[in-house]
């Protein structure tokens, strides 16, 4: 299963090639290790981020008035010390990503099918009537 991260828009990995990357990141209330700009963590709310996007995106979007910042998805309030880091089994490579979208291209097409089946046999139905 993939997730994406919702505020740059790539796979939730911990190796990207998102720009990101070559920008150190200083960790606070022990969430990583700033040599690792890519890790991924867990807001309280539940949500997945790479941990330099949510930083980034936080930093834009706290107001002098306040101190936390809201979650890109559900706007809950977000400070960066309470969010938890993921530690992923492995990464999903390319081919894994392909094989999945091809998967999913196939049950589509299958369900298309089995639809206009159901669709014809309805109609034959009427027609006995």
């Amino acid at each position: 299963m993939s997730f994406i991260c919702s505020v740059c828009r790539e796979l939730l990995t911990c190796y990207s090639d998102c720009e990101s990357e070559v920008r150190p990141v200083e960790a606070s209330g022990g969430v990583g290790d700033p040599k690792d700009v890519r890790h991924l963590v867990s807001t309280k709310c539940g949500h997945l981020y790479h941990y330099s996007c949510l930083q980034e995106w936080l930093m834009q979007a706290m107001t002098p008035s306040s101190y936390f910042g809201q979650c890109p998805i559900c706007c809950t309030e977000v400070d960066l010390g309470e969010c938890w880091r993921i530690y992923p089994s492995r990464d999903e490579g390319p081919e894994d990503l392909e094989a999945v979208t091809k998967e999913a291209k196939d049950t589509k097409e299958q369900l298309e099918k089995l639809s206009l089946t159901v669709d014809i046999l309805r109609y034959e139905v009427l027609l006995l009537f």
